[in-house]
């Protein structure tokens, strides 16, 4: 609604799973809070539903590619942009974020954030509120790559790096700026920023408080959270119980997927890959995964764009479509015959090993499904349930056969997630090509959106073609929200955020 109809003060009581090790998010093993880097950190362009970026004034004036050869974005900082000790947001800010993040100095334990590593230079302008980067080639998620820039104090050397922000964060360049931080009761308080120079925020504080899900739920139902991310048919029953309440769905990002690993002795034949893939129900999976969460029921059949996002096509179906008999035949040709219940090949039964976190309904029932589908053409399946910690191993090391995997989305620019992921025989499939790679790659360096999604489709097409993954579903962003609450649509879009300065309570 507009700003007119949003009352002036109000607290935001919200809650998050994970309270931050590190507030330094950049650093490897930190972890960020949306809301938290949303609020207090610039970001020179957002993304509208549709994922085209949009530019935020409040910290540029102008940012916009000025050379070809070499590629260079020039950014003209707004004059008015300060952090929080009146410092203003300066070139000192973009140069030290690219050397600590750029991957090339191994003192900076970085998460590497995506992008910087493609720059070959930060340079200043006119004055040190004028930016230029340059890149090594072409890059099409130029827009994204200084998104919740950090203050040059915080990436100024390898130690300010990993302990300056270890207990809160020190300075803010957003409407809100944290004031306290109470690692006891792990609540995070943010006030307005005295020094925020944009159109006033209607809240008057952002209370983030560290709960499980459960809890979370818990104290949603009992008035003590104005907005809840759900994952689980039990929160949202309890949910839409809780008087006064709405419930936001929307597509999401994040995507289920299947991974052959394709160095087992048992999946080095295609024929078999494919067999394996052209056995297994997706929509089944999905179907059961997504029952009573009051959305559509869709197998996600792209590894590049969410089905939300414009260039989504069908890329898997011609090639892992579910299709038994074809499967069957596919694994006779291979020389595995069914003997008994179990196929044999040179006196071996075709047993595969499936590894799974254990003791979570979300990865656990997909194993069962697939082990009870792959029965019916003769391939028995083991299933492996780990710990978190386990699993993460088995898939590093590839001790699997099978593995059941949750993707976090790609963001705007997925064509430039890929180019860095193929090839890579180090991912879980355990193969690629070159050509699937330079096909990334090609994308990533395309400017046009339109030509660009074509390479990338191709891409993703011989993907599915070497048969060693399937996407199964995409995870909705859902979320609860009191109806006294406006404009907080984190729940709503994939790639929207809200507006901070006009988010807070109906008049």
């Amino acid at each position: 609604m507009s700003r007119g109809d949003v009352g002036n003060g109000g607290i935001l009581h919200l809650a998050t799973p994970n309270y931050p090790r590190n507030f330094n998010f950049q650093r490897a093993g930190a972890t960020a809070i949306p809301a938290l880097t949303q609020t207090t950190l610039p970001h020179f362009f957002t993304f509208d539903a549709d994922g085209d970026p949009v530019l935020d004034t409040d910290y540029a004036t102008s940012a916009k590619v000025t050379s070809l050869r070499p590629f260079t974005v020039t950014y003209d900082i707004n004059p008015k942009a300060v952090w929080s000790d009146g410092t203003p947001i300066r070139f000192q800010d973009l140069y030290n974020d690219w050397r600590a993040n750029r991957g090339r100095d191994s003192q900076y334990r970085s998460n590497g954030m995506e992008g910087l590593g493609n720059i070959t230079s930060v340079t200043e302008g006119v004055n040190d509120r004028q930016v230029r980067a340059t890149f090594d080639a072409p890059y099409a998620a130029w827009r994204q790559v200084f998104n919740d820039l950090p203050p040059a104090s915080l990436t100024a050397t390898p130690q300010a790096f990993d302990t300056l922000w270890r207990h809160r964060p020190l300075l803010s360049a957003g409407p809100f700026v944290v004031t306290s931080v109470n690692p006891k009761t792990k609540v995070i308080t943010e006030k307005r920023n005295p020094r925020w120079w944009g159109e006033q925020p209607k809240l008057s504080q952002v209370v983030i408080r560290t709960l499980s899900d459960d809890a979370a739920a818990r104290a949603y139902a009992a008035g003590k959270l104005d907005a809840l991310d759900i994952d689980a048919d039990t929160d949202l029953r309890r949910a839409a119980r809780t008087p006064g309440s709405t419930i936001l769905r929307a597509a999401g990002a994040s995507r289920y997927v299947i991974d052959l690993n394709a160095a087992s002795p048992y999946l080095a034949d295609v024929r078999v890959r494919r067999a394996i893939l052209q056995s297994i129900d997706r929509r089944a999976i999905a179907a059961e995964r997504l029952a009573g969460l009051g959305v559509p029921v869709h197998v996600l059949n792209n590894l590049v764009y969410p089905s939300a996002q414009r260039g989504y096509a069908d890329d898997a179906t011609a090639e892992i479509g579910y299709q038994l008999a074809a499967a069957r035949r596919s694994l006779d040709a291979a020389g595995w015959r069914l003997s008994g219940k179990v196929r044999k090949k040179a006196g071996k039964e075709l047993r595969l090993r499936m590894v799974v976190i254990g003791g979570n309904d979300d990865f656990t029932r997909p194993a069962e499904q697939v082990r009870d589908m792959l029965r019916r053409v003769g391939i028995a399946v083991s299933i492996q349930k780990r710990s978190p910690a386990e699993y993460a191993h088995d898939i590093d090391r590839g001790t699997f056969d099978i593995a059941y995997l949750a993707q976090p989305g790609a963001g705007p620019y997925p064509e430039c997630d890929y180019a860095q992921f193929y090839p890579a025989h180090s991912s879980p499939m355990r193969i690629s090509t070159t050509q699937i790679g330079d096909l990334f790659r090609k994308a990533c360096a395309t400017l046009d959106a339109g030509p660009r999604r074509v390479i990338a489709n191709v891409a993703d097409q011989r993907v599915f073609h070497l048969a060693a993954m399937a996407t199964v579903y995409m995870q909705p962003n859902i979320g609860a929200v009191k109806k006294t609450l406006a404009n907080y649509d984190a729940d709503s879009s994939v790639f929207q955020i809200p507006d901070w300065v006009n988010v807070g309570f109906r008049k």
